[in-house]
């Protein structure tokens, strides 16, 4: 048995060694394929070899691109003589480095602020306070305009050719006086209005102004001619002058030697009026809350309207005046210190209150006045 079982193994063994190995040899497709690749790293490799003689043979350049980079790239000649961008080969430089960062922006009313810190830093705004003078020569009464949104505005008379402007802790860095012929304003960088500062003009004789302000005092004095003022909060003092409108909001006013109309319109503060010369005065007032105490001489020509709705108002009335006077309140009274005479009392047309109508000496003169809850107050000056 043992012999037998010997003899199987060694039979065995031979069949084996004589029998092909197909199941360990490489399948065709397999080589095919290997083959393939090797002819591809062949065509590479050529064709690596055929681009570097090109190269030889070509140009090369520095150019900027579009982002403002210097790169390296080659070009070749075609025929007919153009020329084509063949490969970019490298870039010469690094990026730029980034700008330097800038101050932060900070809207500040469009003017009157400047920076004082240094790049990238936050807090550096500083309001400007410059001094700023400027002169300019004219030739006699003049016609001069300018606005403040916030300081004080004072005009005074100067010489007789000159037009002088000076301001003090301005937020602009440029002052000057434009116009021409008998016009005139101040010009801030470029504006007609100064957004912080206080202002003085000095304006030839017999002169007009045109004034605009939003917070702060107006002081006009000594010119003789017109004046025309809009305010909104601060007093407004005027004397010395031939025609005057102001328009206030918030502010006492004083108008002082006014010698021809006057107009004047008010929400609340108090408002004195002195009336001067021999010219018959025009006084136009209304107001919302404010009083008005108006002096002055009431005769021939003399034309005076009045409207308030809570604020007393005031004539009084130097010798010589002589008047036709009309009446109407709903709530408000007549005071009389003059001794008018009443020649007409009706009932207000326009409901509950009354109408009073009177005359005073030769009554050439004029008053109306309308109240709501006003009174009305006659004295002599």
């Amino acid at each position: 048995m043992k012999r037998n079982s010997l003899l199987c193994l060694v039979l065995g063994a031979s069949l084996l060694a004589a029998a092909p190995s197909t199941a360990l040899a490489e399948p065709p497709g397999d080589r095919e394929r290997d083959r393939d690749r090797e002819r591809d790293r062949d065509r590479d490799r050529e064709r690596d070899r055929d681009r570097d003689r090109d190269r030889d043979d070509d140009d090369v350049v520095v150019v900027e691109d579009i982002d403002g980079d210097a790169i390296e790239v080659i070009i070749e000649t075609e025929p007919k003589g153009r020329v084509r961008v063949k490969e970019r080969v490298r870039q010469v430089r690094p990026p730029r480095a980034p700008a330097p960062p800038r101050p932060p922006v900070v809207h500040r009313h469009g003017q009157g602020f400047r920076w004082n810190g240094p790049p990238g830093a936050s807090g550096g705004w500083q309001k400007m306070k410059n001094d700023l003078s400027t002169t300019r020569r004219v030739k006699g009464p003049v016609v001069f305009e300018f606005g403040v949104v916030q300081g004080n505005i004072q005009v005074v008379r100067g010489p007789a050719n000159i037009i002088k402007v000076d301001v003090k802790g301005a937020a602009t860095r440029t002052l000057s006086i434009d116009g021409r012929g008998s016009r005139y304003e101040a010009n801030f960088d470029g504006h007609d209005v100064l957004r912080r500062g206080d202002v003085r003009v000095q304006l030839p004789p017999g002169s007009s102004v045109d004034v605009e302000a939003v917070s702060g005092h107006i002081d006009i004095k000594g010119l003789g001619g017109d004046v025309e003022v809009e305010a909104v909060s601060g007093n407004v003092s005027v004397v010395d002058a031939d025609k005057v409108e102001v328009e206030a909001v918030s502010g006492d006013v004083l108008i002082d030697r006014v010698r021809s109309a006057v107009s004047l319109e008010t929400v609340s503060g108090n408002s004195r009026v002195v009336s001067v010369g021999k010219q018959s005065p025009h006084l136009e007032f209304s107001t919302t809350s404010g009083t008005i105490d108006w002096y002055g001489i009431c005769g021939a020509g003399c034309h005076i309207e009045v409207e308030s709705l809570s604020g007393e108002v005031g004539l009084h009335l130097g010798a010589g005046s002589g008047f036709e006077l009309e009446f109407e309140s709903f709530s408000g009274s007549l005071d009389d210190d003059v001794g008018v005479k009443i020649v007409g009392k009706a009932t207000n047309r326009y409901g509950p209150g009354r109408a009073y109508r009177a005359v005073f000496g030769n009554a050439q003169g004029r008053i109306e006045a309308e109240t709501h809850s006003g009174s009305l107050v006659l004295k002599k000056k």
